[in-house]
């Protein structure tokens, strides 16, 4: 519900947050899917889904997790 209310980022933009958080587990976790695959399922350019992940995450509705050398982890939560 916090996406959909989300009406300063792009609806297209709100679409891939929405589906990036459908891949979470039962705690919210591991929600990830890569940009290509995003932007195939949803007919949306890449540049899109990097647009909407750094949107999602601005507005505390993803977070990104770092490993120890703080490379990004592909772990995102939801």
């Amino acid at each position: 519900d916090a996406v959909r209310q989300a009406t300063d980022i792009p609806a297209d933009q709100r679409l891939v947050i929405m589906d990036i958080g459908a891949t979470a587990d039962q705690n919210g976790n591991d929600a990830w899917r890569d940009n290509a695959t995003i932007s195939k399922r949803l007919s949306v350019t890449t540049r899109t889904v990097t647009r909407a992940r750094a949107a999602a995450v601005a507005h505390g509705l993803l977070w990104v997790t770092r490993d120890a050398a703080g490379g990004t982890q592909p772990d995102t939560g939801w």
